[in-house]
């Protein structure tokens, strides 16, 4: 059992970058130490599924879900409205309180939905506050037993990165969100990116080098890489082209994923055929969905779900508004060339079997080993409490990655 864990949560930190040459201390280290790759899901927010080790369909926090009453005939005032003027307002309500969930997307759809996720609301630094309600290993473990810091920032995350697992917890976890960020806008600069990936391997370096010294076990992961993106898709215009009215049809945007929900028979035999030529993407059924461990068990999560093949993405998307995109161009660096083109660089998010996609894990203390080469990402959590000693109660779907 170990005593004290540091967990480095570095999303987007990409496996095939680490080599001798752009990660050579981190590349050391999966050479000595128990090592397996993550499967993920086709989702690009998986704080839920990591820290309650279940799935999507499990605990229901995944984007939106469409409300059961559906008539959507009814029209209210907002609905005279252009929708660039009702989601700019949202927008800037949003920027004073940061209460204000998927402003980018248009009342007369937003209205339709309950929102299950709370991607862009401000995060709590000591917890993840999408787990309200939910077993996880911080409600396993207590609230004196474990610290959380999140940074999405990538020079924050360098400069903050030095100063965690300080804490004298039985866990310490700093989720460093700042290499997605930076990736998702520098992918196409190959100087860019090799200077980021060596300063945060010299920082691992550090860390696990005062990790030691302390009596600290270092465990280090990420859930996912990123492709460079190549081209784009607009459902909206998709669907202006197709003829298919608002009461017809309910969509939401991600950035590699649509999900419909169709109130014609006329929409949906329109916007099917389209998307199924499509040969920029797969259509599936929400049932077909079953073999990506996305088990709903009705469409209330979405009737069909068009994905975009690797390096395409949906643009405009559900997260995408002008204003918003101004406004994280001038204040996130990283994000600087959003001025130049508001259409994302690189991405994920793709089906779960693209190489993108994989993630990887690897603890550093050779008193363990890896059960297997490869484990899923609900897998994560448990691991977590294995390595501490604790049981892991039946809510927890996955398994421990690591044994004795």
């Amino acid at each position: 059992m170990i005593e004290k864990l540091a967990v480095l949560y570095l999303s987007g930190f990409d496996h095939r970058r680490i080599n001798k040459d752009t990660a050579p201390y981190v590349h050391s280290l999966s050479e000595k130490y128990p090592t397996a790759k993550i499967n993920t899901l086709l989702e690009t927010f998986m704080t839920t599924t990591i820290w309650t080790g279940c799935y999507p369909y499990q605990h229901r926090v995944w984007q939106v879900r469409i409300k059961e009453e559906r008539d959507f005939d009814i029209k209210n005032t907002l609905d005279y409205i252009p929708d660039i003027i009702t989601t700019t307002f949202q927008c800037l309500i949003h920027s004073i309180t940061g209460k204000f969930n998927l402003a980018p997307v248009p009342d007369w759809r937003r209205r339709r939905f309950d929102i299950r996720t709370t991607k862009y609301l401000w995060r709590d630094s000591k917890v993840p506050n999408d787990l309200s309600g939910l077993d996880s290993i911080f409600s396993i473990l207590g609230r004196d037993n474990y610290t959380y810091v999140f940074e999405d920032k990538f020079s924050n995350m360098i400069r903050t990165l030095s100063k965690q697992f300080v804490k004298n917890k039985k866990l310490e976890i700093f989720e460093g969100h700042g290499m997605d960020v930076f990736t998702h806008w520098n992918i196409d600069n190959e100087e860019k990116m090799n200077g980021a990936y060596k300063k945060l391997d010299d920082c691992i370096r550090d860390i696990h080098t005062e990790c030691k010294n302390r009596g600290i076990t270092l465990m280090l992961f990420s859930d996912h890489g990123q492709n460079k993106v190549e081209d784009t898709i607009d459902i909206s215009a998709i669907i202006k082209e197709l003829g298919i009215q608002n009461r017809e049809i309910s969509y939401f945007v991600e950035t590699t994923k649509a999900r419909f929900w169709f109130h014609s028979d006329s929409a949906r035999e329109k916007m099917l055929d389209y998307l199924s030529g499509n040969e920029k993407g797969t259509l599936l059924h929400f049932e077909e969905m079953y073999r990506y461990n996305i088990k709903f068990d009705d469409d209330s999560y979405g009737e069909y779900f068009f994905v975009s093949n690797p390096g395409i993405v949906f643009h405009p998307n559900d997260f995408y508004h002008p204003l918003g995109n101004l406004y994280l161009a001038l204040t996130n660096k990283d994000q600087r060339n959003r001025i130049k083109n508001p259409i994302i660089r690189g991405c994920h998010g793709y089906l779960p079997d693209n190489e993108c996609e994989k993630g990887f894990v690897m603890l550093l203390d050779n008193d363990y080993r890896a059960d297997r080469k490869e484990i899923e990402i609900i897998d994560i959590a448990p691991t977590i409490l294995n390595l501490l000693g604790y049981d892991k109660p039946d809510s927890l779907e996955g398994v421990s990655a690591f044994y004795e």
